[in-house]
């Protein structure tokens, strides 16, 4: 069974930091801050729907054991190690496999597993990786 858990995109401050808690319309997460306390290094932040976008885990690993969530990107390589194409992961599509179109046939679908997916950035900090 995979592990549930979320990360938010905070849009005013333009920060990504994992959920610690969980509402109807709210989103609870520490933020790393810079203190002169010592041993105060972070701040709570509880965030109201509207001022983020959540992104859950898939479960899934990328090839450099790097956590896969939704709103990542990921470059998906073929049998040889090329790079076929970037992908934006949406759920469900990713809870048990990897599933990435090809450059040269958009219609058809090409099996892959996640040695062959990489995660480079996210829909939120990196949109231009799509482009």
């Amino acid at each position: 069974m995979r592990e549930i858990k979320f990360r938010a995109w905070w849009r005013d401050a333009k920060l990504m930091s994992d959920v610690t808690a969980l509402g109807n319309g709210w989103v609870k997460f520490d933020v790393a801050v810079i203190s002169d306390i010592p041993g105060h290094t972070y701040e709570v932040q509880v965030l109201d729907e509207g001022e983020y976008d959540l992104m859950q885990f898939t479960g899934l690993l990328d090839r450099n054991g790097v956590e896969i969530y939704e709103g990542d990107i990921v470059s998906c390589f073929d049998t040889a190690g090329g790079k076929v194409y970037d992908h934006e992961v949406k759920i469900p599509q990713f809870f048990q496999e990897i599933w990435c179109e090809t450059e040269w046939d958009e219609r058809k679908k090409e099996r892959t597993n996640r040695t062959k997916v990489e995660v480079i950035g996210n829909i939120c900090e990196n949109p231009d990786l799509l482009k």
